[in-house]
């Protein structure tokens, strides 16, 4: 199976996905929800926001080569697609291993950010897990925290004890 990537009006490709994917086709466009609390007053709101990775959407192409014309054709008469990614004067057709690549890197990238958020979120007096080493798993109240280190009081030994840890070797329990 081979995939296609199309170029679309600015800010369409998610438009452009929901169409393909209304007619029948695989489409993928790499994307990253954040989601954020906003308070508003007595009430508090959740908004998604969404940033769209890449500006090509990634169709499935049919496995026969004949029937691969008339149906670029139909795919790009979709609105707002505006043309396909060309390798010389032949459509760039790209190979399923390059796809599950590509969403491998964005789920890696997705999980990074996420972490990199979760990190961000070490505040006095908040629970936190150490990641990795001879502390991995050991959960304990953060006391202060650096731009490198944090401080977390955990029971060692039988004894409530501050250590320091790397900020990158710590996440957010909560």
């Amino acid at each position: 199976m081979t995939w296609i990537a199309l170029t679309t009006a600015p800010n369409k490709a998610r438009a452009v996905r929901k169409r393909l994917r209304r007619c029948g086709e695989s489409a993928y466009v790499p994307v990253m929800v954040a989601k954020r609390i906003i308070p508003k007053g007595t009430r508090t709101r959740r908004k998604r926001f969404i940033t769209v990775l890449m500006t090509y959407v990634l169709v499935k192409a049919p496995e026969h080569d004949s029937v691969r014309a008339l149906w670029l054709h139909g795919v790009l008469s979709v609105k707002d697609v505006s043309g396909v990614l060309h390798a010389g004067d032949d459509p760039a057709w790209i190979p399923d291993h390059a796809i599950e690549e590509l969403k491998a890197e964005v789920a890696r990238i997705i999980f990074e950010a996420s972490a990199a958020l979760h990190r961000r979120w070490l505040c006095k007096g908040g629970k936190a897990v150490v990641k990795s080493g001879s502390l991995a798993g050991r959960v304990g109240t953060v006391q202060w925290v650096t731009a490198k280190r944090v401080g977390l009081e955990a029971r060692l030994f039988g004894a409530a004890r501050v250590i320091a840890v790397d900020r990158e070797n710590v996440e957010s329990a909560a």
